[in-house]
């Protein structure tokens, strides 16, 4: 019986020797990435010392032009948006970025029916947040606390196991550090290339949420404490509704709720969710949510010159 406990014992210290050099290993590639969604969020949180810094999911990175906004700015400009990233990223990435470095001004890119139940509160959207974070844990410590208030089980899994984080990125971590495949970035600015064929998208292909959905409320009060991080350092905190192709519903609840924000934070909140510029172009979109690079050249112009003033 004790020669069986010490093989298993002798086997679990095995497993778990080779769990941490092969989570360092992972560690260190990781961080070698040149190009790709971690590679941007790297940059964003260890080297970026521009002073416009952008915030938001794949429309933040397909409509803000880190180089037209800065030939119209005149300042440096790191566009940090990322995938399927919403609240929850936001708040803990500009938590960490704050610390290090203080911009002069940050947008924040939100889709406005987000804020409403049924989106930042679903099951896969805190997973995605929760994979998408816990990578950098290890280096910046905080990230465990925002893990831990989408799910603490998360936290308990990376700290025990190191490989734990990078287990659904190895193939991606091997292609973005050691190889040019892949999807590049221009100052985080992720151009998207073709237009809308108008003939046959004549409806979205991802539906609106109907307009007496409930407010999201704990989503509210994240980007509350997002704007509150900024002014404390008293940078200019914008929170924009950039273009959609088809058009957004009015959500008047949604309206009063940004409008209340607004007053209590002073903050800018500006909506081009229906500007008649974009809505409906179809040279000027890839597709529904986002813009193509036309369009975001456009876009990005339009909102620097608009902020500037």
């Amino acid at each position: 019986m004790f020669k069986l406990i010490k093989k298993i014992a002798l086997l679990i210290l095995i497993l778990v020797l080779l769990d941490r050099v092969a989570g360092t290993v992972l560690e260190k590639l990781f961080y070698k990435q040149k190009h790709g969604d971690d590679f941007v969020s790297i940059q964003l949180l260890d080297s970026t010392k521009a002073d416009i810094l952008i915030f938001g999911s794949s429309r933040a990175s397909h409509h803000y032009v880190s180089d037209s906004l800065e030939k119209y700015s005149g300042l440096q400009v790191y566009n940090g948006g990322r995938d399927n990233m919403g609240i929850h990223y936001i708040y803990a990435t500009l938590q960490i970025v704050l610390k290090r470095h203080q911009p002069k001004q940050i947008i924040i890119d939100l889709i406005p029916y987000a804020f409403l139940k049924g989106n930042q509160d679903l099951p896969h959207y805190l997973e995605a947040q929760t994979t998408t974070l816990l990578p950098f844990a290890n280096q910046h410590s905080s990230i465990y606390k925002d893990v831990n208030f989408i799910n603490q089980q998360e936290t308990y899994k990376a700290k025990a196991i190191k490989t734990y984080a990078y287990n659904s990125l190895i193939g991606t971590i091997f292609q973005n550090a050691l190889t040019q495949i892949g999807h590049h970035q221009q100052k985080g600015y992720e151009p998207v290339f073709g237009k809308i064929d108008a003939t046959n998208y004549v409806k979205p292909l991802f539906p609106f949420p109907t307009t007496n959905t409930k407010i999201d409320t704990n989503a509210f009060l994240i980007l509350k404490k997002c704007i509150d991080l900024c002014h404390q350092k008293n940078i200019k905190t914008t929170i924009v509704f950039s273009p959609f192709y088809f058009d957004l519903p009015t959500y008047s609840s949604l309206q009063n709720e940004f409008s209340k924000l607004q007053k209590e934070t002073n903050c800018t909140v500006l909506d081009f969710s229906r500007d008649s510029l974009f809505t409906k172009n179809p040279t000027l979109f890839y597709d529904e949510l986002h813009l193509n690079d036309t369009g975001a050249v456009l876009f990005s112009k339009k909102i620097i010159t608009q902020i500037n003033q």
